[in-house]
């Protein structure tokens, strides 16, 4: 037997075994399956441009060796590349969520960057810290945006073209093995001083609508776009994953979270192709400017705030527009997701 037979009945069958362990017999079978089709598909392919160029078919058998070797190699490196890239983002270099302490000579704040889904972990780490300002009489300024009437929401929903499911963190969390943003671990910490700064429903829909008048003066929002909705094709992902590949679903998943929030070039390309980049801007450039004009004129002279990760540097930029002095003077990083796959 020749040595690529032999490699590829090696490679081929490592993959069946490793799909036997992760899903079962069914999916061997369609494994096996899957390689008779596209052997059957690429061999005709093969024997038409053979036939069309007038040149001497290649024998089936013959065939089979190449085009089996190819494609567990092919396999091979794919699962490596993957391999890697999952050891990479989330063991060698996961992200982190910068804590940072801005100042102007006149207030000091300190900007918790967020995700809304991490790790237990870091949101202990970022409640220790809320605890030990507080100790020291700074106040909280938390980001939250509040409910609006049943017509709004659904004018929200239909504009950023999701489903926003008020439990759709919770549910991407178990894809992700971790933990939804629970802001009520960061309230009452050794004082009440704790205040919401952000916007309604309600609020983003004026300014929308306020926005994209010629758009919307005569059609409604309504007939935009159909709405997705991703809580359900979460849910039903879950309920047909069985446990190891959930596991191995969350191995990717982490890995994948790790690499967004360390790319922002990326992170926006893919929230511009999934939200309505009109609504997009209102979610965050005009709520950039709600907690910059808080921090402002709010009469302390020590903000600690814990805002979503996208709108640091927008209000940071209004902050330095409004007075030059305003810096980063120190940066702190934390793991989004520590102790992985524990």
């Amino acid at each position: 037997m020749e040595n690529k037979n032999i490699v590829s009945i090696l490679l081929l069958s490592s993959f069946a075994a490793l799909l036997f362990y992760i899903s079962g017999w069914v999916a061997v079978l369609e494994f096996f399956l899957f390689l008779a089709l596209y052997a059957a598909i690429f061999y005709g392919a093969w024997s038409l441009i053979n036939f069309f160029r007038k040149t001497t078919r290649t024998d089936i058998w013959e065939f089979l060796e190449k085009f089996f070797f190819r494609l567990s190699l092919s396999l091979a490196i794919t699962l490596s590349l993957v391999v890697t890239f999952v050891f990479y983002h989330t063991i060698f270099y996961p992200a982190t969520l910068p804590l940072y302490t801005l100042s102007n000579w006149e207030k000091t704040v300190h900007f918790q960057t967020m995700s809304h889904i991490a790790s237990q972990a870091f949101y202990l780490q970022v409640q220790s810290n809320i605890y030990q300002a507080k100790k020291n009489n700074w106040v909280l300024f938390f980001e939250w945006v509040r409910p609006g009437s049943s017509e709004n929401e659904d004018k929200f929903n239909q504009a950023l073209w999701i489903d926003f499911a008020p439990w759709l963190y919770d549910n991407l969390s178990e894809l992700y093995w971790v933990v939804a943003q629970d802001n009520d671990m960061f309230l009452w910490l050794v004082n009440n001083k704790d205040y919401n700064i952000d916007v309604s429903i309600d609020d983003i829909i004026e300014i929308y609508e306020e926005k994209n008048k010629n758009q919307t003066q005569n059609s409604s929002l309504l007939q935009n776009k159909n709405v997705v909705d991703i809580n359900w094709d979460v849910i039903k992902v879950l309920s047909e994953l069985n446990p190891r590949e959930l596991q191995l679903i969350r191995y990717f998943n982490q890995s994948f979270l790790n690499f967004i929030l360390k790319n922002e070039g990326f992170r926006n390309k893919m929230l511009e192709l999934a939200w309505n980049p009109d609504i997009f801007s209102v979610i965050v450039e005009d709520r950039n400017k709600v907690l910059a004009n808080a921090i402002l004129e709010s009469e302390e002279s020590n903000i600690f705030v814990i805002y979503w990760l996208m709108h640091f540097s927008g209000v940071l930029k209004i902050l330095q527009s409004n007075d030059p002095n305003w810096k980063i003077i120190e940066t702190k990083n934390y793991n989004v997701i520590s102790d992985p796959w524990m």
